[in-house]
């Protein structure tokens, strides 16, 4: 994740389609900590997941066992990697101790592990049973040696033993599925999209969220307070780096990034140059926070009441929280633009398992516990949106910073290809260098809009050519 303390996220993106029906639902940044951390059990007020274990059974006599305690059989030992933070790290612990005092005939050793270490230790089969895998993980290693195992005969075993895809939401499912087969069970999801603070939102009357790129505006104006060139108060805090605001906008203003047979980039349409040329004047003509020469993080800190919205997602309450208690806050989702269309990103997890594993019917009971038995419990307490569809009308997830994010995920759909980081199609990741480049350029008024994106069209379209016998094999096998 760019901001916040949750480590990694890959983005994808949703957009609205006719006739679809049901509840639906990928993030960018490193992948966390520089070196592994033994974890620790988790402190805390959340109630232990170890209290849906069997009671005791009451005492009966001893009973001589039927085989000799030397030669009975040891537990299955399970890996698992992963690599949050480590408030986090303490999280994951808690639930595999959980699941190792049910006594299943097999353990699980959990280890913080360098997001950097996968690749090569894929590449010499020596990955652990199982891991906390990105959306972008199944493009990179599924269905290759020492790579990602698809689940799909282990999804279908009956009851208990298998996981029942049709309670979950369509969205966060696809994620983590390659060439129609699953390489990993979603574990959660979230989007991007605004904290606001709601006692500065009511001190200049403002009762009605913003939907549009227009009422943005106008509420961004009604809650600016400068004194000459000295900022006392911005709406906004975005940095200097518009990728990520650039995505979130642009999909809400109908803005494809390709077109269907992966052979031209649409990085420069009307839509797409509409929507950076409005993040720009969000700053260089109306005013709403500092132009980029200007930006410093304290004069725009959302903790201290300096901004009075905060970019990232309802999943940074916890860290803003914990900075200032006394915030009212709530969720802004992110307007639409002037060609609207039902589209947002979303940030998620799954877990996967590895072809280095050698007990698989063992580990996926633990993938099982964590993406469908304990899921809504582990979401709650990692303050993140669950992955099933009966979890979304839980009432912990009816609060102001919640169910708008809910809501979002119930009626967005996909975008059919996306370069965001996500498993859309080979290569994907490669595309967001050229976007970086041409938000920097054209914020900094570098270069006009429509040069910029020309120029990330340019390296796109060169891209797209370069790996065009792939791309065509791909559509086939995507068929």
């Amino acid at each position: 994740m760019e901001n916040g303390s949750r480590g990694s996220r890959r983005w994808v993106v949703l957009t609205s389609l006719a006739g679809l029906t049901g509840a639906v639902m990928a993030a960018c940044g490193s992948e966390a900590p520089a070196a592994p951390v033994s974890p620790t059990k988790a402190a805390g007020s959340a109630p232990s997941p170890a209290s849906t274990a069997l009671p005791a059974a009451t005492a009966k006599p001893a009973v001589a066992p039927t085989v000799e305690p030397s030669k009975s059989k040891p537990a299955v030992k399970i890996s698992f990697w992963q690599y949050q933070d480590v408030p986090s790290t303490e999280l994951f612990q808690k639930y595999v101790d959980a699941f190792n005092a049910e006594g299943r005939g097999s353990t699980i050793q959990h280890d913080r592990v360098d997001g950097a270490k996968k690749a090569p230790a894929a590449a010499a089969n020596s990955m652990p049973d199982l891991d906390l895998s990105n959306p972008n993980h199944p493009a990179q290693f599924a269905a290759r040696d020492g790579g990602m195992v698809a689940l799909d005969t282990f999804i279908r075993k009956q009851g208990s033993d298998g996981i029942p895809q049709a309670e979950y939401l369509p969205a966060p499912w696809g994620l983590y599925t390659w060439k129609r087969k699953q390489y990993g069970i979603p574990l959660q999801a979230a989007i991007k999209n605004f904290i606001y603070n709601k006692e500065i939102f009511a001190e200049v009357g403002i009762a009605k969220l913003p939907t549009t790129w227009d009422d943005f505006v106008g509420v961004g104006k009604k809650i600016v307070q400068k004194e000459g060139t000295s900022w006392k108060r911005s709406f906004l805090n975005m940095n200097v780096d518009l990728n990520r605001p650039w995505h979130e906008f642009s999909y809400r203003n109908n803005t494809k990034r390709v077109t269907d047979d992966l052979t031209k980039s649409l990085v420069n349409s009307p839509e797409s140059t509409q929507s950076l040329q409005y993040l720009i004047d969000l700053a260089h003509v109306h005013g709403l926070q500092p132009k980029p020469d200007e930006y410093a993080p304290e004069t725009v800190d959302f903790t201290t009441g300096r901004s009075a919205v905060h970019w990232g997602g309802f999943q940074n309450a916890t860290a803003i929280l914990k900075a200032n208690p006394a915030l009212k806050l709530g969720t802004m989702l992110v307007p639409y633009g002037p060609t609207p269309a039902k589209v947002t990103g979303i940030a998620g997890e799954c877990i996967a398992m590895w072809d280095s594993s050698k007990e698989r019917d063992a580990a996926f009971q633990f993938i099982r516990y964590m993406c469908y038995d304990r899921n809504l419990a582990w979401c709650k307490d990692y303050f993140i949106i669950p992955v099933r569809k009966a979890d979304l009308s839980d009432p912990y997830y009816q609060s102001d910073l919640m169910a708008p994010v809910v809501e979002t995920l119930q009626s967005h759909v996909y975008l059919r290809w996306m370069y965001d980081l996500g498993n859309t199609f080979p290569h994907a990741a490669e595309f967001a260098a050229a976007i970086t480049t041409a938000c920097k350029e054209a914020y900094t008024l570098q270069k006009s809009v429509k040069q910029a994106l020309d120029g990330a069209a340019d390296a796109h379209n060169a891209l797209l050519a370069q790996y065009a016998g792939e791309l065509k094999q791909f559509l086939a096998d995507q068929a």
